[in-house]
């Protein structure tokens, strides 16, 4: 009976566990035989079924909004951005596919440090709490590190890969303390439940801080000027699908938390 109560709680994820169960499928396959081919296949199929989800959800009539543990809102607004999440990893692994046809070293990886970011990116959009936020922001962001810098080869990969690799993990930082200092004032990790502390605080030099630098941490990776400057040699030595990937699907994720948390 737990087990099925648990299991009902945590459906309203399905997409995001749709995706995260087809990075695992895909390791499978990597380790039992390793084919380009089926594994893009493997990927594009996890890819589109969790878009079939959504959009039957969304579109059946019977869905209820409903926060999942206390740590994710899972609405329409929620259901959007992850339909156009993976609308754009669908885009990218097409890109991808073509793109690494002809790389020398392995391939197959690269499907799964996507398919971990993009299960990473639909966990954002959800998060209506800071842990979930913070853990799910890293889950996007770490793979996006090796995906940058897959093609080793080229000096410029490997240099975008370091160089996000250190400023995202700058703006990491950042969060996480403007995420403690606002946890010392409202004494909850719920965004809710810390609005009216937040309102009452709000002339707090170390909650007017905490806030600065959760957004500052945001427009890093959004690009925002003036913490855009990592943006050109990223771009510019990363492979073009991964860049693409970064440009967008990671863009809307950021977005649509930065939406909601505000």
């Amino acid at each position: 009976m737990n087990f099925t109560l648990s299991f009902s709680e945590l459906m309203p994820l399905a997409p995001a566990m749709i995706v995260a169960l087809t990075a695992v499928v895909v390791m499978l396959l990597i380790a039992i035989k390793r084919n380009h081919n089926l594994v893009a296949t493997t990927t594009v199929v996890g890819l589109n079924l969790s878009a079939i989800f959504i959009a039957y959800t969304m579109f059946s009539g019977h869905f209820v909004p409903v926060n999942v543990m206390g740590m994710f809102m899972v609405d329409p607004f929620t259901m959007l951005y992850q339909f156009l999440i993976l609308i754009s990893a669908l885009a990218c692994s097409t890109l991808s596919h073509a793109y690494i046809e002809t790389y020398k070293d392995n391939r197959e990886e690269l499907y799964i440090l996507l398919l971990c970011s993009v299960a990473g990116a639909m966990l954002l959009v959800a998060s209506s709490n800071y842990a979930a936020f913070f853990i799910s922001l890293e889950l996007m962001s770490i793979p996006v590190y090796g995906l940058l810098a897959y093609t080793h080869q080229r000096s410029q990969s490997l240099e975008a890969g370091i160089k996000y690799l250190v400023l995202s993990a700058t703006a990491s930082a950042m969060l996480l303390m403007g995420m403690a200092y606002i946890y010392a004032y409202t004494g909850s990790l719920s965004f809710y439940d810390s609005v009216q502390a937040l309102f009452t605080a709000i002339k707090q030099p170390m909650v007017l801080l905490g806030l600065g630098l959760i957004i500052f941490a945001v427009a890093f990776k959004l690009s925002l000027a003036p913490f855009h400057k990592w943006t050109p040699d990223v771009y510019a030595g990363a492979p073009a699908p991964m860049a693409t990937f970064l440009a967008t699907a990671a863009k809307v994720a950021t977005i649509g938390l930065f939406v909601r948390y505000l």
